[in-house]
């Protein structure tokens, strides 16, 4: 539910009102600037991650808004702007508060971290899926373990909320392109990638979602039924390493090759496949749409 997530826009509009009263007074301005030489960027809402970034900014100089906030020139001065001053005071000498911009920024961190991966001229298609999910793990186990008890609700509530609408940003962004190029990406059959942590148990054709919107990438591009019916029976060899997909060179290179430097090695088998998988796992991305 939305309620469950409201106190995160409490941090941040409390974190909003000590930037801007910090920036916005000059005599408060002057106070920090004795403390640090760090400036409290004003970063407007429509650059990308603006509320992360401040909400960092103000991990970086947590020790100087403490020490402007009781120091005697503060007490001197307050008295002018009695109910904005104290506000700030208050929020900056909350151990809790401090508390929640941190989960805040735990949680926020591999959120960033996927949408400035995905921002690349790499070629990196054949990647975004397992980064969407590698993501979402990462935030809930973020979330499952903190101890901070400021929720609104229980952390598995909270935690579910924060997920469905990770999940629904996935399926809103994730398009059957994003499921080919996750399936046809040799990295992710390799012993070593499956071999790498309890969420991989399971290669791409092995799971319902990325296989349905695989089936509806080939269908696509390709209209012909007998040709469609060739490529699938060649995918079918290449996901379970049978037929003319088996080979010491071909399974070893899976881990350590490039997805699209694999197929040209090693997709002659069939070239309708070998051709579509080197054009889209060579695509760059992009995470402007996010």
């Amino acid at each position: 539910m939305a309620s469950d997530v409201l106190w995160i826009g409490n941090i941040i509009e409390a974190a909003r009102h000590i930037r801007n009263f910090v920036q916005n007074h000059t005599n408060a301005l002057t106070i920090y600037k004795e403390y640090t030489n760090l400036s409290l960027l004003k970063i407007a809402d429509t650059r990308f991650a603006s509320s992360f970034m401040m909400l960092k900014k103000f991990g970086e100089v947590k020790t100087a808004l403490g020490s402007i906030v009781i120091s005697e020139f503060w007490s001197f001065w307050r008295k002018t702007d009695q109910v904005a001053s104290k506000r700030v005071k208050d929020i900056v000498l909350d151990d809790a508060w401090w508390e929640m911009v941190d989960l805040i920024i735990q949680i926020m961190d591999p959120i960033i971290s996927l949408l400035g991966f995905a921002d690349t001229d790499k070629p990196i298609l054949g990647e975004v899926y397992e980064g969407w999910d590698s993501m979402i793990e990462s935030v809930r186990s973020t979330i499952l373990q903190s101890e901070y008890p400021e929720y609104e609700t229980s952390p598995e509530a909270f935690c579910d909320t924060i997920q469905d609408i990770l999940v629904s940003r996935l399926d809103k962004n994730c398009t059957p392109l994003h499921c080919l190029a996750h399936s046809l990406n040799p990295k992710y059959y390799s012993h070593e990638w499956l071999n790498g942590g309890p969420s991989r148990k399971f290669p791409p054709h092995m799971d319902g979602d990325i296989s349905q919107g695989r089936k509806e990438a080939f269908r696509g591009v390709f209209q012909d039924r007998a040709l469609l019916d060739e490529v699938e029976d060649a995918f079918a060899k290449f996901s379970t390493t049978t037929g003319r997909f088996v080979g010491y060179d071909l399974i070893r290179d899976r881990g350590a090759e490039k997805p699209y430097s694999w197929w040209e090695n090693h997709g002659e088998t069939n070239p309708f496949l070998q051709q579509l998988a080197m054009r889209n796992l060579s695509q760059e991305t992009s995470s402007s749409c996010c």
